[in-house]
């Protein structure tokens, strides 16, 4: 089972990488708020797969895994806010 831990973290570097290289690629580095989605989608992946395995160790109800995920994303979308909103504000708490 924790196979799939290396599988599932393989794969997110895979992706990453594959990310970068379609930027470079092409002759343009991406854009700074493609590689932050790319770094999030790479996050929750992992964080899901990491739930998942958890879950499946303990031997607890699948419900949880759901509940798990849900809470996991919406965690990451909640951080994602939060930085967006510190970005808008000037460095003395106006907006800029």
């Amino acid at each position: 089972m924790h196979s799939n831990l290396v599988i599932a973290a393989g794969l997110a570097a895979l992706f990453l990488f594959l990310a970068w290289r379609r930027g470079c690629g092409a002759g343009f580095r991406l854009a700074s708020f493609t590689m932050r989605l790319v770094l999030f989608e790479i996050a929750f992946i992992l964080g899901e797969v990491y739930l998942i395995v958890l879950i499946a160790d303990l031997k607890w109800p699948r419900v949880l895994a759901f509940v798990g995920i849900a809470a996991w994303g919406a965690l990451l979308v909640s951080g994602i806010g939060s930085r967006a909103s510190r970005q808008r504000q000037g460095s003395d708490g106006t907006q800029k």
